[in-house]
């Protein structure tokens, strides 16, 4: 509601007005809904997102473990078919083999 008063030839008028604020007020619980749902959808898809990361981070943790077996696995047999490791296990073998 607004209220005005004014003169005008020498006489003093009041005008007073009404407006209709139903449908802002519509507006604005729709907004917030809207902006309460939104809210929701943020958190699920946070979760939804954290869940991913530590299920990428699970995996890569026993990618990297499988990796240094293998590497490890080489390494030995590496070592166990060197010149040297079949000399200690086999001296007379190793000097018949000769280079």
């Amino acid at each position: 509601m607004g209220l005005s008063e004014f003169r005008f030839a020498e006489t003093t008028h009041r005008l007073a007005s009404f407006v209709d604020i139903t449908a802002r007020k519509q507006a604005e619980a729709a907004l917030h809904a809207a902006y309460a749902e939104l809210q929701e959808k943020n958190i699920e898809l946070q979760r939804q997102s954290d869940d991913r990361i530590r299920r990428i981070h699970a995996e890569a943790a026993t990618a990297e473990a499988e990796a240094a077996r293998e590497r490890s696995a080489c390494s030995r047999k590496r070592a166990a078919s060197s010149p040297l490791v079949q000399f200690r296990r086999n001296p007379l073998r190793a000097r018949e083999a000769g280079p």
